[in-house]
């Protein structure tokens, strides 16, 4: 997250840093002329701090994880894998390891997903993660040359 500048009332802007402690949890690190030097210093933070939290809030998004692995049901048929969701907020495709082909996906609803371009292939061994910025909401396709070939797809 870039820095931000904060100016509460008529005094100088402050130097506000959202820091990633890796634990889940964040740290709002205040600094800048606006801030007195001294013993004063702590409880002018505490206050800017207070008037920042009172507007915005900064948590981790969490969400309850969706399954929606499968098997390809006829080998060179697109299928729906996993359908629409205009609140999908994370989306992971994976083709397994063990898996002997490539499967191919399409993300745009009413177009089927083929064995080749424009569809997206996905490698045995490759996993695909959307998240953040962008996320996919419409409905995905599958298709694979194999009958029962088996795909890894999870949703939040």
């Amino acid at each position: 997250m870039s820095d931000q500048r904060y100016r509460p009332g008529s005094h100088s802007p402050v130097d506000l840093k959202l820091v990633d402690l890796g634990d889940g949890t964040f740290a709002l690190r205040v600094s800048g002329d606006g801030l007195p030097v001294g013993a004063a210093t702590s409880a002018k933070q505490d206050s800017i701090i207070a008037a920042i939290a009172a507007t915005h809030v900064v948590r981790p998004a969490t969400a309850a994880m969706v399954d929606r692995s499968g098997t390809i049901a006829t080998g060179g048929a697109s299928q729906v894998a996993m359908p629409a969701n205009a609140n999908r907020r994370y989306l992971l495709i994976q083709n397994p390891t063990s898996a002997a082909a490539s499967f191919w996906v399409t993300f745009v609803t009413g177009n089927a997903a083929v064995n080749a371009s424009p569809s997206i292939e996905i490698a045995p061994g490759v996993t695909l993660t959307f998240e953040a910025s962008f996320v996919p909401t419409d409905v995905v396709n599958v298709n694979a040359p194999t009958t029962g070939q088996v795909y890894t797809m999870r949703e939040a």
